[in-house]
């Protein structure tokens, strides 16, 4: 599980990195009749020219991959919370308290 969890982290660091190297560098803003768009590349381009089709594909893969990264966070808070709780619980339960774990009642005397 380790092995699986630094290279998951690994890729995902990766992915980030790409993705900020890719926004910051070349940015640029297009001026149509419905407003204006602001996106970049990766690389400088000559003939920067876009239609439809692909400045709607530029919104879905940056809204795909905010929202993985997004995922991402919340999996490793809740995962870090479930950690904390579950040490909270086991540190204070009250097995722990009493200093026994049967989960037998005290014998009656009638």
């Amino acid at each position: 599980m380790g092995k699986i969890r630094k290279i998951t982290s690994l890729i995902f660091l990766l992915l980030y990195i790409g993705y900020y190297v890719s926004v910051s560098f070349f940015f640029h803003s297009h001026e149509y009749a419905w407003g204006t768009v602001t996106h970049s590349h990766p690389f400088p381009s000559s003939t920067n020219t876009h239609t439809t089709e692909t400045l709607q594909l530029i919104d879905n893969l940056t809204n795909t991959f905010v929202m993985g990264i997004a995922v991402a966070f919340i999996l490793t808070v809740f995962s870090k919370l479930k950690a904390i709780v579950y040490n909270f619980y086991k540190r204070f339960s009250l097995n722990s308290l009493i200093g026994c774990s049967s989960l037998r009642a005290p014998p009656v005397y009638i």
